[in-house]
């Protein structure tokens, strides 16, 4: 699984890879969100601050962003 961030700072657009993580689970959305959730925890990212959650529209992935990130938008991309 690879995290990127994707952030404006003064105006400037960038992207990173926050981390990658081999995962031995099956990729449920439960076991995803928990994936994510540890890796932005790790970083200090704080919930209320993800803006938008970008996927490959995979079913897993859409149930995923729906448990842990209900207030962010969904924006589905074929080049993730």
């Amino acid at each position: 699984m690879m995290l990127k961030i994707f952030l404006f700072a003064d105006w400037n657009y960038h992207n990173r890879v926050l981390a990658t993580r081999a995962v031995k689970e099956r990729l449920t959305a439960e076991n995803t969100a928990a994936e994510i959730k540890s890796i932005t925890q790790e970083f200090g990212i704080k919930d209320e601050h993800v803006a938008a959650i970008v996927t490959d529209n995979a079913s897993n992935m859409v149930a995923c962003v729906q448990l842990q990130w209900t207030h962010a938008p969904i924006v589905h991309s074929n080049w993730v």
